[in-house]
């Protein structure tokens, strides 16, 4: 994704970070903005700001969340943003139109109703649709655990959380904008945030576990021990038999042997195999514990299925 050579507004630029701001951009702060706000491309500036933020004292009600910053954000033409990674998370969601995201090797289309969630540290490029781009963001504080992937789905809460902010933008640039009304809508809002945080957790949990699962299921001949295989996924002995329950309906130990069983028996159904190279290549290092645990399984002996 590359920045186009054209005029830009604003431009913010550092090691770590490039951003380019179109004349047609606009950003509406629900929070203090960032220095850089104020000082390139802000208010007074002889012509139409790009920048808003309201004048409130006093504790900000989503700083209590770890919410660092929040913006409901309008590209009407060409915005692009790279950073190598930054010391909060990033959550978008996009209410209108659309976005190109990279991260690294991923490629992700940001459209209407998409949650992205961009991890710290991460490095990302972010580019705005020619037709426009209209999303509400979060700089999140990077002491929340997140997954450590940029995460791309659709949101059921997107409209809530659209509707929910609306109200809390109007009242906190209100004359006179009551703790009472911004606190609960705060709160409403890190709740909502935080079911997208957790289902974009879970499913990234649930695609690292898919490829180790692909890894056991890869590598039969090791000596895989429940204990073992805790280290290997990151989860206690209970949380693994559930894991493998959940996808499989089984515990791992039962999943793993019939995963060796089916594989001795595509060896030894192939010509030239030996009872020794089938039980080595699921991870029996005795032939006759392997015998017995092929019957077991099967109900015949693995010389039974050689001579068919």
């Amino acid at each position: 994704m590359k920045a186009r050579g054209a005029k830009y507004a604003f431009d913010k630029r550092s090691d770590s970070e490039l951003q380019l701001w179109p004349s047609t951009s606009t950003e509406r702060y629900v929070t203090r903005p960032f220095v850089s706000a104020r000082v390139f491309g802000g208010k007074g500036r002889g012509r139409r700001p790009l920048f808003f933020w309201p004048e409130f004292s006093g504790a900000d009600p989503l700083a209590r969340y770890g919410i660092l910053a929040a913006a409901r954000t309008a590209h009407f033409s060409g915005y692009y943003q790279s950073r190598s990674g930054a010391d909060f998370h990033l959550a978008m969601y996009t209410v209108d139109g659309g976005a190109r995201l990279s991260s690294e090797s991923e490629k992700f289309s940001l459209a209407k109703n998409s949650f992205a969630l961009i991890p710290a540290g991460r490095p990302y490029e972010l580019g705005s649709r020619p037709s426009g781009w209209k999303v509400v963001w979060f700089h999140i504080s990077g002491d929340v655990p997140l997954p450590p992937r940029v995460c791309v789905s659709a949101s059921a809460n997107c409209a809530r959380l659209r509707g929910v902010f609306g109200i809390y933008e109007d009242e906190i640039y209100s004359s006179s904008p009551s703790g009472q009304v911004l606190e609960p809508l705060a709160e409403a809002i890190f709740r909502l945030l935080g079911r997208d945080i957790s289902d974009a957790a879970e499913r990234a949990r649930d695609a690292d576990a898919e490829l180790k699962i692909l890894e056991v299921k890869n590598s039969l001949s090791r000596n895989w021990t429940v204990a073992e295989a805790s280290k290997f996924f990151g989860l206690p002995p209970k949380r693994l038999n559930a894991l493998f329950k959940r996808r499989f309906f089984a515990t791992f130990s039962k999943t793993l042997l019939a995963w060796r069983m089916d594989e001795a028996r595509r060896i030894l159904s192939s010509a030239g195999s030996t009872l020794s190279g089938a039980a080595a290549g699921v991870g029996y290092a005795d032939a006759f514990c392997f015998s017995k645990a092929f019957k077991r399984h099967f109900g015949m002996p693995p010389g039974q299925l050689r001579g068919k």
